[in-house]
Parts: structure tokens; C-alpha cells; sequence
């Protein structure tokens, strides 16, 4: 009984040992495969920041060749904008006021921004008054004005008539 109680101890431990051993195992292969999924996932993780950078940069160098595309060749109704950035306009709208100002820009829509501008309005007097005098003119200042397309009904240049001539010409570039 005591070589049994001896065999059994010797079993025991030898389980014990089996199990330390593969429990080692176990902690071994877990951080092996951890430590390769860290190295797979930092992976991914640099390949994902690269590929936004590298859309980024490839986006960039795209919107700089438009840029540049666009400035070496500007279409005809863009050339004429230019020529009337910062001239004075004259801008009447649907309900009789007249907008005077310099031009800033206009949108795709058709809108124009003045600034340093000046309201007219017409005040119209009794029925009394003179035919032959100009109806008074109120005048405020208001700044910078957007003037929707919809609302305007005439613009005009506010400059000498050679200059009004070379400002609309077809055959100037």
C-alpha cells in the first residue's frame, strides 16, 4: 500500500508537472498569438493612417492642378470679372433703389457682392412738383451688400466710355 500511496504521489506530481508544463504552453502559444495580432493590428493601424495621408496628398495635388488649369486658361466670362474687380458699379433693383459700390465678387448664381456702397433712393414728391426738376435723392451708407440676381434689373459700369468700350469688348483677352 505504501509503494500505491508512492506510485500515486509520483502520478500526482508528474500531473501537476504535465499541467505546469502545459499551462506554460498555454502562456506561451496566448502570448505568441497576442503578440502577433499586436503586430497584425499595428499594421492595419500604420496602412490606415498612410492611406488618408497618401488620399490627402493625392487630393491636394489634384485641386492644385485645377488651380492651375484654371488660371492659365480662365473661361472668356471669368476674364471679364476680373477686368471689373474693384470698379465702381451701379446696381438697380426691382424697387427703384439704386446700389453704388465697388465690386468684390460675384457667385455661380449670379449674385454680387459691393462694398463701400451707397443706397439711392428716389423719394417721389407730391404731384405738385415741377416736371422738369430730378425727383430728391435720399443716400445712406451701408457697407458691404450682396444683390441677389433675382432682384437686380440693371448694372452698369461707373467709368468713362473708352473704358466701358474696353471692358466689354469680345476680342481682348
Amino acid at each position: 500500500m505504501a509503494e500505491e500511496g508512492g506510485t500515486m504521489q509520483r502520478i500526482s506530481e508528474e500531473i501537476n508537472t504535465g499541467e505546469q508544463c502545459h499551462d506554460s504552453l498555454d502562456t506561451q502559444k496566448h502570448e505568441l498569438l497576442s503578440s502577433q495580432e499586436q503586430d497584425s493590428l499595428i499594421t492595419q493601424q500604420q496602412q490606415e493612417e498612410t492611406l488618408p495621408q497618401e488620399k490627402r496628398e493625392k487630393e491636394e495635388e489634384e485641386e492644385e492642378e485645377v488651380a492651375k488649369a484654371v488660371e492659365e486658361h480662365p473661361k472668356p466670362l471669368v476674364k471679364k470679372a476680373r477686368k471689373l474687380l474693384y470698379r465702381r458699379l451701379r446696381v438697380g433693383v426691382e424697387d427703384g433703389r439704386v446700389f453704388v459700390g465697388r465690386f468684390h465678387c460675384l457667385d455661380k448664381q449670379g449674385n454680387i457682392i459691393l462694398y463701400d456702397t451707397l443706397e439711392l433712393r428716389y423719394v417721389t414728391g407730391p404731384s405738385g412738383a415741377a416736371l422738369n426738376e430730378p425727383p430728391p435723392v435720399e443716400q445712406r451708407s451701408l457697407g458691404l451688400v450682396l444683390i441677389p440676381s433675382r432682384c437686380r434689373t440693371s448694372c452698369s459700369v461707373e467709368c468713362s466710355i473708352h473704358e466701358q468700350m474696353d471692358l466689354l469688348s469680345l476680342d481682348q483677352s
